[in-house]
């Protein structure tokens, strides 16, 4: 039965990753997606690929500009703005498909269950947070998928630098990645180990995103404007939806029960006693990630990124304990994601 399921699963996770991808158009809607799309078509030869933009890093933009440069066989492409939505659209789109199988992958490693792997996989796939990013040409996906990644490789010292070093390259805010091989550092305590992973960590860094060191200053500049808004010390129009704000409730009460489903956000919090003696790792992740934003002015939904990969990670252990309670919470928690994706259908 269960062969019979997986196939249908990830047709079903193509599906809703890729079904009603061009939403919004010929508008862009999305803030940061237009930024990132304007600067991939600013992006020339000429100026040595300088996208003038540093809220983000050079990594996706490079991609989607390499795949219209080999499309049109041209050094000197030309992409408008939504040419280059879309492709980063689509790159955040098979992020999160490639996610998914990542997903079933490693919680059938460490659980040694297919049922709990499936789970996890059928949960990915009605997330509607996860749902809404696949949608969105940003980071966000991306970002999911270098974290799996990263759990996946975490005893392969190097292999994790890597992509650690590809996720600072996407964003600088990814550096709170580090906290996992350095988890597994401590094991070990090899100081030549340690040093070889910082070096390969930064040459990636400088790799898929040389400009954060070739354009310092405008590296620094945007990077000390976004710090400030995002910790309120700067106040922008756009901000002020945070004003008075409970930064201690506003994720609990306004963030998570949308982005991650009732169903799974209730089983997620009465896991986390299972999850801390059987997956403790996870536990530490969840925490670790939810502390980084937590002080921040600002509580955007992207900012939880890793807090909801974890979050569906120690729900997704829950199956083999709660049975039935188990069964009815994945059924609702389907039902809900799939009616989200209407929302890319309008």
């Amino acid at each position: 039965m269960k062969g019979r399921v997986l196939p249908l699963a990830l047709l079903l996770l193509i599906i809703t990753r890729f079904v009603g991808i061009a939403w919004g158009y010929p508008f862009l809607l999305h803030p940061d997606e237009r930024n990132m799309a304007d600067a991939i078509s600013r992006l020339s030869l000429n100026e040595g690929l300088n996208p003038h933009f540093f809220a983000y890093g050079q990594l996706p933009l490079y991609l989607v500009w390499i795949w219209y440069a080999l499309k049109s066989l041209s050094l000197y492409p030309v992409i408008d703005s939504w040419q280059a939505a879309l492709g980063l659209r689509i790159l955040s789109a098979t992020a999160s498909v490639v996610s998914g199988w990542i997903v079933y992958k490693l919680l059938l490693r460490e659980s040694r269950s297919p049922t709990v792997a499936l789970t996890g996989l059928l949960l990915w796939i009605a997330t509607p947070v996860f749902i809404q990013f696949a949608h969105f040409g940003t980071t966000e996906s991306l970002l999911a998928f270098l974290l799996l990644c990263t759990l996946w490789f975490r005893k392969r010292m190097l292999i994790a630098a890597m992509v650690i070093g590809l996720a600072i390259g996407i964003k600088i805010s990814a550096v709170v990645l580090l906290v996992i091989p350095l988890y597994e550092w401590w094991h070990t305590q090899s100081l030549k180990q340690l040093v070889l992973f910082g070096i390969t960590t930064v040459l990636f860094v400088f790799i898929t995103s040389p400009h954060y060191f070739f354009s310092y200053p405008e590296t620094l500049s945007s990077l000390t404007y976004e710090s400030n808004v995002g910790r309120g010390i700067t106040k922008v129009f756009y901000t002020y939806q945070f004003e008075h704000s409970n930064r201690l409730f506003f994720p609990f009460v306004s963030i998570f029960p949308y982005a991650l489903g009732l169903p799974l956000f209730f089983v997620m919090t009465s896991q986390l006693p299972y999850a801390w003696k059987h997956h403790r790792l996870y536990v530490i992740l969840l925490l670790v990630f939810m502390l980084s934003v937590l002080p921040l002015y600002t509580q955007w939904t992207r900012f939880y990124v890793f807090v909801f990969v974890m979050a569906l990670l120690i729900a997704s252990s829950a199956g083999r304990r709660l049975k039935y309670l188990y069964s009815v919470m994945l059924v609702a928690h389907l039902v809900i994601g799939l009616s989200y994706l209407n929302v890319y259908l309008q």
